[in-house]
């Protein structure tokens, strides 16, 4: 097992004829602070869950203050999918500002068909969009009380965004 920590450059090359400037940071010199975690497991990367723990390892979840709501918010997921595999990528504003865009994201190399559940607040729309937000089609969902359930397809490798309006 090998694990590089830094990495930096020559001043200059291996040929001392041949002259390049000076690179300056290139010596990364200076105190370092690194984190990483070792993961243990058996099969391939997709079976053994890596890519979730990776993702709970580098982006580890924040608490942050809110205003008083009447129930527990830490008790529910506001996205979440019937089948493991995808990942949120972004939960924003859209850039209208006329509802919530949501960003899947599918690290595996073959699609991944589940519900997506959204218990947010009643939804009057969903659409698939493009990277720029602009509506490409409507999404049919079912509403039943104020979590919508709508059936997703990720290609693998891909990218799939929804603008979801609210009533």
């Amino acid at each position: 097992l090998a694990l590089t920590l830094l990495r930096s450059i020559l001043h200059g090359r291996i040929d001392p004829e041949t002259q390049s400037p000076p690179q300056l940071g290139s010596q990364c010199l200076g105190e370092h602070c690194y984190r990483y975690a070792i993961y243990p497991h058996a099969g391939n990367w997709r079976d053994s869950g890596i890519y979730r723990e990776a993702q709970m390892h580098n982006l580890p979840p924040k608490a942050i203050q809110t205003m008083l709501v009447a129930e527990n918010l830490a008790s529910r997921s506001f996205i979440c999918f019937d089948d493991a595999g995808l990942d949120i990528s972004a939960i924003k504003k859209a850039h209208t500002g006329e509802g919530l865009i949501v960003r899947i994201f599918n690290p595996n190399d073959h699609e991944i068909k589940t519900a997506m559940n959204l218990n947010i607040a009643p939804v009057k729309n969903i659409w698939m969009v493009n990277l720029l937000e602009e509506k490409q089609s409507p999404v049919k969902f079912d509403a039943p009380g104020n979590i919508a359930s709508v059936q997703i397809c990720v290609p693998g490798k891909k990218i799939v965004s929804f603008l979801v309006e609210f009533l």
